[in-house]
């Protein structure tokens, strides 16, 4: 019986994965955020300039846009 080849299954496993969490996130309205996007958002990569009422704010706008494509 020969072995299997992890590495291949492996890789064959996360790609499957991958493509059930892609259909997933596209059958609640889910996309991936752009690089702008990302950029637009506090600046969460430097705890010093991070602020409580920043976060509030992009969570209230991505609310906002989840009532907006029909999610609540």
């Amino acid at each position: 019986m020969p072995q299997p080849n992890v590495n291949t299954d492996s890789a064959r496993e996360a790609a499957e994965a991958r493509e059930r969490l892609l259909r997933a996130a596209e059958e609640e309205g889910l996309r991936p955020l752009s690089f702008d996007e990302l950029l637009g958002g506090p600046d969460v990569g430097d705890p010093e300039k991070e602020d409580v009422d920043d976060f509030l704010t992009l969570r209230r706008e991505w609310r906002e846009a989840e009532r907006a494509r029909g999610r609540h």
